[in-house]
């Protein structure tokens, strides 16, 4: 497993496992060699016992050698010798000496590699010679180059010819033979033919690079097991920014007749998850059927489609207008409107959207459009309105912003009454900043029309005093819970710049005029307030006003809240809760009284 992060400019050339002999003992790891440095990462057991990582840049080091009967690969970057060994040590000492002899203006016609080649694959087979002979050696594929070495010194000088150097655009055709692991290739008018176990692997890598044109798409390949029922067919998983490619490796598939590929083009793949906790699965979803894989870290194998799945584009997506990767408000409200029927958002109240994806913690992944309304901040997943597929739909007054708001994040995370999901959009960290500077300005809006309201009220409060001097509490309070309610208190300031705070606080009693809760936060008395309760009690948000609080015993206080320009509608909400308890604490006490 390759434990390196890359720079955005950084392409790996050839990683290989070794053996790190800087230290008394030797710590197993693997070895990255990039176009800017030279990496080690230790393996997960050697790291617990004290092995570290290391990294080298190339402008550092001095020379290298390789010698010893058991080959050693020997750094040298000014009084520091790093030295490390291994099955793979050969290679990685050609690729790394090519390199290092391009850099310092060296190359040679008898370097083994170009600038900037890059090593896809490397594995042991077998050359068919004849009907009766066969030469063993090492096949290495590279992003330009196929080539055949063989393994032994007296093979080469018997067999001059059976090393093979071909650029792959001479390489015209392959058939894979899974049941003997008999690979053939025709190399301009020449059939090859080779046998081993590495070659479906290699095969893999060969059709994607066919299919593709190119290694600049593909990500990786991997060996994966596909379940088709109670049946697993194993075989290779190339996973490029186009398409999930699976290709099977297993004899007796090949016997049974059961299909050798399977090409799934992420444009229409509609969400990917990892289900099952005892024996984990890396599951496709399309839009009628699943598909079901066996990989190894089926957590890492997701993450890796993270990025391919972003850039991808659906068969009728609108296309993206500016550098933030905005998509336009026609086509935004072309989208909604296909949710209309299940979601009843008005499309025209939409403010920004973009191309994004929903980073699910099941964990999944789903590509969609990520929409901010005046009203409702909504994921719609790709598929349309009559899919399975369910949207995620937040109040665009209830989010609360993040804390660090640098302008680099390109990940935009959603808190909302308690629920928060992850959604990375195309735009990067420029889509979040230009998203959250339009919730600014809403949000200023609102808080606007607020304070007006306030400033009426006040000023209505100044021109019409009560007789009794103020807010009576004993002819507010009528309906007492016995049951532990709670709801929600969202403050109300005037300053823009401080942040609301959310404060869950239980009900002690409730009226139409009013409430009164038990909080352990206090508050000042005038504090304008919303509160939000349980939608079997009250559904909507209500404004009020602190009118009074007093403190109970050392952590809790007890606030009497008087309700301020509620609605008609949150009126008759507000009555009908109040007299509900009402009747069924008097049914209650009938009872006891029977009783």
């Amino acid at each position: 497993m390759r434990n390196v992060i890359l720079d955005i400019d950084e392409v790996i050339l050839i990683h290989g496992e070794c053996l790190d002999l800087r230290q008394p003992m030797a710590y197993a790891g693997v070895l990255t060699v990039t176009n800017k440095r030279v990496h080690f990462a230790p393996s997960r057991i050697n790291r617990a016992i004290g092995a570290s990582e290391w990294e080298l840049a190339h402008e550092r080091i001095d020379r290298i050698r390789l010698g010893g009967l058991r080959p050693v690969m020997s750094i040298m970057a000014g009084a520091a010798t790093l030295r490390v060994m291994g099955q793979d040590v050969k290679f990685l000492y050609e690729r790394l000496r090519a390199l290092h002899d391009h850099q310092n203006g060296e190359v040679l016609e008898s370097a083994l590699y170009e600038p900037g080649e890059r090593i896809l694959f490397r594995g042991e087979v077998a050359l068919e010679l004849s009907r009766f002979i066969w030469v063993t050696g090492w096949v290495t594929l590279t992003d330009r180059r196929f080539r055949f070495n063989p393994r032994r010194k007296l093979e080469q000088l018997i067999w001059q010819k059976a090393g093979i150097d071909s650029p792959l655009s001479i390489i015209r055709a392959g058939r894979l033979d899974v049941v003997r692991k008999r690979l053939q290739l025709r190399i301009k008018n020449k059939i090859v033919v080779f046998r081993g176990n590495s070659l479906p692997r290699l095969y893999a890598f060969m059709n994607v690079l066919a299919r593709d044109g190119g290694d600049e798409n593909l990500s990786d390949v991997v060996s994966a097991s596909l379940y088709r029922g109670a049946l697993a067919q194993r075989g290779q998983l190339a996973t490029t920014t186009n398409r999930l490619l699976f290709v099977s490796s297993g004899a007796i598939e090949a016997v049974v007749g059961t299909r050798e590929e399977l090409d799934l083009q992420l444009r229409d793949i509609r969400r990917i998850q990892v289900e099952g906790k005892v024996d984990p699965r890396f599951v496709v979803h399309l839009e009628d059927t699943r598909h079901e894989f066996s990989v190894q870290n089926p957590v890492n194998q997701l993450m890796s489609l993270v990025a391919p799945l972003l850039q991808t584009d659906g068969w009728s997506d609108p296309p993206c207008v500016d550098e933030k990767h905005s998509i336009s408000l026609v086509n935004a409200e072309t989208l909604l409107a296909d949710w209309l029927p299940r979601l009843g958002i008005n499309p025209s109240l939409i403010l920004c959207a973009g191309p994004a994806v929903h980073l699910a913690s099941k964990p999944g992944v789903r590509r969609g459009w990520i929409l901010l309304t005046a009203t409702e901040v909504i994921f719609l997943p790709v598929g349309g309105g009559k899919s399975r597929e369910r949207p995620v739909v937040m109040e665009t007054q209830m989010l609360i912003p993040p804390l660090d708001e640098d302008g680099t994040n390109p990940q935009l995370g959603l808190t909302a009454n308690g629920a928060t999901i992850r959604v990375l959009p195309r735009g990067g960290s420029e889509f979040v900043e230009h998203f959250w500077e339009i919730w600014r300005d809403e949000r200023l809006k609102v808080l606007e029309v607020t304070r007006d309201k306030i400033r009426q009220r006040r000023l209505d409060q100044k021109n019409k005093r009560r007789d009794d001097g103020g807010f009576n509490r004993r002819e507010v309070y009528r309906a007492v819970f016995t049951d532990s309610q709670t709801c929600i208190i969202t403050t109300v300031s005037d300053n823009p710049d401080e942040m609301n705070q959310h404060i869950e606080v239980g009900i002690i009693n409730l009226s139409e005029g009013g409430i009164c809760v038990s909080s352990a936060e206090s508050f000042s008395v005038d504090q304008e307030v919303l509160l939000r309760f349980d939608n079997e009690i009250i559904s909507g948000v209500l404004p009020g006003r602190i009118a009074h609080y007093r403190k109970m015993g050392k952590k809790r206080f007890r606030l009497g809240i008087e309700f301020v320009d509620i609605e008609i509608d949150l009126q008759l909400s507000v009555r009908n809760a109040v007299m509900g308890i009402q009747r069924e604490d008097l049914a209650l006490r009938a009872e006891m009284i029977k009783g």
